[in-house]
């Protein structure tokens, strides 16, 4: 007969409880498919099918706990380790941990990230630093840049059509000083060198319109424009092995400008690319995006491609368009208008609550 599983209360997390998970996960081999860090990048992520042997299928990304295909509650975790997941290659690991156990591997996975979805701000902004900008991503001056959650929807508008990409968010963020603009990606994907077997190469592109007028609200549409409106992208890959400059009027049909060249750095571990980009607010390269100091807001889109799934042309991940906000110091005017303001009106209010009591005592 069929047991039901009965799951226990489940104990408070502790960083102890946590630690122990860590080195859980590590001697039950969790890695293999899940990665050092969970991101789904372990060695076996890309053999993985489903139980009939015919769907690949992606181990979860413990960092995206909201994605998580059977809840994401310290009860459902604990249920998947114990049951694993039928028609998935999620196996149980029931003989291999003893409750608490499974309990201290739950700590461990709900620690790597927020349980829900991070808020998506249509507004990026672009912090104002001192200096010249860095690209090492452990300088001082990407302390003070906010990071924002960007989600990725699959382009289903025009074939070929992708409705899960694999690519499934990023995060951004940004710095300016007053000549030059620089921008942080960080995306997960599963693997950077199985390209050639399992399809094509990897892709990161940031999209901007080409040309902007002020006061114009028409933007080209964010699938890489149309013709009479293009984009400006500013384009990672792995067949170019840095940032290049592109010019779009279609999607997945761009022509690349090498005379216009971008600072860039990429790196890959534990299934997470980083990606710095930095080029001068403002040039004179015609049909590339600009940055002048009476502009403030400028669209931006993104677009990615994951080659190991097969994805590249027009299966990728899309997003529509964000405002990309360089953001402005706070001057002291700011801070001191308001403060006379106040005591303008307070001296006002005093002087008519005087001659109050005076017209008051005269009648008296």
């Amino acid at each position: 007969p069929v047991v039901p599983l009965v799951i226990p209360k489940a104990p408070d997390s502790s960083p102890e409880s946590i630690a122990r998970g860590k080195e859980l996960t590590l001697k039950v081999e969790c890695d293999k498919c899940h990665g050092k860090e969970g991101r789904g990048d372990g060695p076996s992520a890309m053999e993985l099918k489903d139980d009939w042997d015919q769907i690949p299928m992606r181990p979860a990304d413990w960092t995206a706990p909201w994605r998580f295909r059977g809840g994401n509650r310290a009860e459902d975790i604990f249920r998947t380790i114990r049951t694993g997941l039928n028609g998935t290659p999620m196996p149980t690991f029931a003989e291999d941990l003893t409750v608490d156990e499974t309990w201290d591997v739950v700590h461990y996975v709900r620690s790597l990230a927020s349980v829900n979805e991070p808020e998506v701000k249509r507004t990026l902004v672009s912090k104002k630093v001192e200096g010249v900008l860095s690209l090492e991503m452990e300088n001082g001056q990407w302390e003070t840049a906010q990071i924002f959650y960007v989600p990725f929807s699959g382009q289903v508008i025009l074939k070929e059509r992708l409705f899960q990409p694999t690519v499934h968010s990023l995060r951004f963020s940004s710095i300016y000083n007053e000549t030059e603009i620089a921008f942080r990606i960080q995306w997960n994907d599963p693997t950077s060198k199985a390209h050639k077997e399992f399809g094509g190469g990897d892709e990161m592109i940031l999209q901007f319109p080409a040309k902007l007028k002020e006061g114009e609200r028409a933007i080209p549409h964010f699938l890489m424009g149309q013709p009479g409106k293009s984009v400006n992208l500013w384009l990672w890959s792995d067949a170019y092995g840095k940032v290049v400059d592109a010019k779009a009027s279609r999607l997945g049909d761009w022509m690349v400008r090498e005379d216009r060249p971008l600072a860039s750095i990429i790196s890959y571990k534990n299934g997470q690319y980083t990606l710095m980009i930095k080029r001068e607010r403002v040039n004179d390269q015609k049909g590339s995006v600009q940055f002048p100091a009476d502009r403030i807001v400028v669209p931006l889109a993104f677009s990615a491609v994951d080659g190991s799934s097969g994805e590249g042309g027009s299966k990728r991940g899309v997003t529509t368009w964000y405002n990309l906000l360089l953001e402005q110091p706070v001057g002291n005017n700011i801070i001191y208008v308001p403060i006379i303001i106040f005591l303008l009106i307070l001296g006002l209010e005093v002087l008519l609550m005087v001659r109050t009591r005076r017209s008051k005592n005269t009648i008296s």
